[in-house]
């Protein structure tokens, strides 16, 4: 061990390299940086001692010492060439590091900037974290992420990034440690790479597109009334539903969604009039093209993927109705195709179809049962049910 600090004896001053912050910059530690404690920056290091106790666990004394300069260097050093772990106490706190003595001269006028780095089997590996920016569903750490979502990629050391930009995901560069990825409107998989002299890694996110919607009854806010409409003594039963996109493990924020007219595919007993019916066009035998109103998609209560508007299905017609007149079981169903696409202020992208249509049914039984189905949903009243929900005819 050098007796004094000057660049006259270069050979045995060495850099002290452990994991912690950075004593010429008084940060607290962090475990899984490296930074140096020099022999010959004795100001710095006494500036240090004055403020934190240390000592070596693994040798005979375990007292933290403090206030003789050398002292302190020549354990520190003794320590780690020991293969001993250096404990701080800052502010009540210990921190234990472990680390190794490398002879390098550093000339005295520029240690701030002395660099040189410790070999790679004292360097942590590469570890790489993932958030997305959409705070629903709650396991942010996910890799499996909706198309339109963002993520932001960290690093615990400094990296050079290796990201591209394809036709499924863009990748920006935002620093040595951090970098983030955007899905556009495609399926398929992002691979961002994170390398150093020592180690590489790499994370993949699996890009999916929303499947389907399903369907559950709304209520009022206040009252936790049922929203439905009915008139006693006829056909009219309307049931007002809420609308999530599925599947849930992601989040589709980023899309507007809308419903593509048909024809009804089955249309029998009391519905069955001999003329075309449209899910959206209104009148009798009218072209059942087009598509409806579209809407965003938005996080509401805890919950990800709801439509920003709620749907109305059933029986709008309020003709009284004669049971004994009808069959004994009348349906009108729709299978109606979804479409989605991005909300304008994101991209410019074309409507595409989702994979599974959207099943409403509306079935009618001669013992004045009145049924509404769509996706999961299922509700049943009765013709003489009393009349109901005049306060949501809009």
């Amino acid at each position: 061990m050098a007796q004094q600090d000057t660049p006259e004896n270069p050979d045995y001053v060495p850099d002290f390299y452990f994991e912690g912050g950075s004593i010429l910059h008084h940060n607290t530690p962090t475990p899984g940086e490296w930074i140096k404690v020099f022999e010959n920056d004795r100001k710095g290091f006494q500036r240090c001692s004055e403020a934190a106790a240390w000592s070596i666990k693994g040798l005979p004394s375990h007292a933290p010492f403090v206030g003789d300069r050398n002292n302190v260097i020549a354990q520190l050093a003794k320590g780690l060439e020991a293969g001993g772990v250096i404990t701080w106490d800052h502010e009540g706190v210990w921190y234990e590091y472990r680390g190794v003595v490398i002879k390098k001269w550093c000339g005295f006028d520029n240690l701030p900037f002395c660099t040189a780095p410790p070999p790679c089997e004292y360097r942590p590996d590469i570890e790489l974290t993932s958030e997305t920016a959409a705070t629903l569903p709650a396991n942010r750490d996910r890799t499996t992420i909706g198309v339109g979502e963002s993520v932001t990629i960290r690093s615990n050391v400094d990296v050079e990034w290796e990201g591209f930009n394809t036709d499924i995901g863009s990748f920006t560069l935002i620093d040595s440690k951090t970098a983030s990825i955007t899905a556009k409107d495609k399926a398929g998989a992002i691979t961002v790479k994170a390398k150093n002299d020592c180690d590489t890694e790499s994370i993949t996110f699996n890009v999916i597109t929303p499947e389907r919607l399903d369907y559950e009854q709304s209520y009022t806010s206040d009252t936790h009334e049922t929203m439905q409409i009915h008139e006693q003594g006829t056909a009219l039963f309307r049931s007002i539903l809420k609308v999530t996109v599925y599947p849930t493990t992601v989040n589709f924020s980023a899309i507007r969604i809308r419903e593509v007219d048909v024809a009804t595919t089955t249309s029998t007993g009391y519905f069955n009039d001999g003329k075309n019916k449209c899910h959206i066009a209104q009148g009798d035998n009218v072209p059942c093209t087009g598509a409806g109103n579209n809407y965003g998609v938005e996080d509401i209560d805890g919950r990800n993927n709801y439509v920003k508007n709620l749907d109305t299905i059933g029986i709008y017609t309020n003709a009284l109705i004669d049971l004994n007149s009808i069959p004994p079981l009348s349906t009108a169903t729709f299978d109606i195709p979804i479409e989605w696409t991005f909300n304008p202020q994101i991209a410019s992208t074309p409507w595409r179809q989702m994979p599974r249509k959207s099943r409403q049914e509306t079935i009618l039984k001669n013992n004045g049962d009145i049924t509404n189905k769509k996706g999961s949903f299922s509700a049943t009243i009765n013709v003489q049910d009393p009349t109901s929900g005049g306060q949501f005819i809009q």
